[in-house]
């Protein structure tokens, strides 16, 4: 067991170093290039939050467990919808137009329902 936690505090550090020395690099990269501090923010932010995701889902895809792939960009979906959205509403008011609401609103219940008739039978294919 505490070789298991060893492991875990391990491969945290080495993710969060990772993740520091990725999203450090291609802030430079971007900044030589001239491109707004905005849009490196948002790119490489997302970008540096998403590759370890990416890593473990093409992983187990080429591992041959699609169920580990979809259930981590599932899982990742809520938690960032759910938690992050409500820290941040815990924190601040969160103002909003109802436009924005019923229309957001809306395309994420279609993708949900989408999401729900693909897995029908159990299994998503190409199609």
């Amino acid at each position: 067991m505490l070789l298991n936690v060893l492991f875990l505090m391990a491969s945290i550090a080495i993710l969060w170093l990772g993740s520091k020395y990725l999203v450090e690099s291609a802030s430079r990269i971007a900044a030589s290039l001239g491109i707004s501090e905005l849009v490196i923010g948002l790119t490489v932010v997302a970008f540096g939050t998403s590759a370890p995701e990416f890593a473990v889902t093409v992983s187990a895809a080429i591992d041959g467990h699609p169920e580990i792939s979809v259930g981590n960009i599932l899982g990742s979906n809520v938690f960032n919808i759910s938690f992050i959205l409500g820290i941040v509403a815990l924190v601040r008011a969160i103002h909003s137009s109802r436009q924005l609401v019923f229309r957001d609103g809306l395309f994420m219940t279609a993708v949900t329902a989408l999401l729900f008739l693909m897995f029908h039978d159990d299994s998503i294919t190409r199609l």
